[in-house]
């Protein structure tokens, strides 16, 4: 399978076979302290494509569980994306250059998960999700969008 088109073009970025789909009521899980504030971005545009969204806090872990689709720490019920800002949990980038940039994101049939070392991370992976979203969906129907696993650093100095 091709990569996804996400500029910049990421170190790694896969399509994975299947559909990831967003229902028109959605919620976004949050850990870290940085991503309410990011979740609120997306949310700004998700409701572009007339989603409903609910941004909550998720209790447990840290997000490292919740982001790599284990239940233990889970997010909300319900939830689709889950957004973890949580330093030291995504030791593949820490070792990367420019690590604090770095994020992965995994969009599967069970939904998104953003994980980054820190909020700029956190933030260019959100970036790159909205670079796989449609520029319209029908109303009241669920957002399509290709599985994909993708993982990013800084671009080189």
């Amino acid at each position: 399978m091709d990569a996804p088109p996400i500029i910049p073009r990421p170190l790694h970025a896969q399509r994975l076979p299947g559909r990831c789909l967003l229902p028109p009521c959605i919620t976004i899980a949050c850990h870290g302290e940085a991503a309410p504030g990011i979740a609120r971005y997306l949310a700004a545009f998700l409701e572009e494509l007339d989603l409903r969204v609910d941004v909550q806090a998720a209790a447990g872990d840290g997000g490292a569980a919740a982001a790599a689709g284990a239940p233990p720490g889970a997010p909300p019920a319900g939830a689709r994306i889950v957004l973890a800002h949580a330093p030291g949990s995504v030791a593949e980038l820490a070792a990367l250059p420019h690590a604090g940039e770095a994020y992965e994101l995994r969009a599967g049939e069970a939904g998104v998960a953003v994980r980054a070392l820190a909020p700029h991370g956190l933030f260019n992976g959100v970036v790159s999700l909205l670079q796989l979203l449609p520029a319209r969906a029908p109303l009241d129907a669920d957002v399509a969008l290709d599985c994909v696993h993708v993982r990013r650093p800084a671009p080189p100095v």
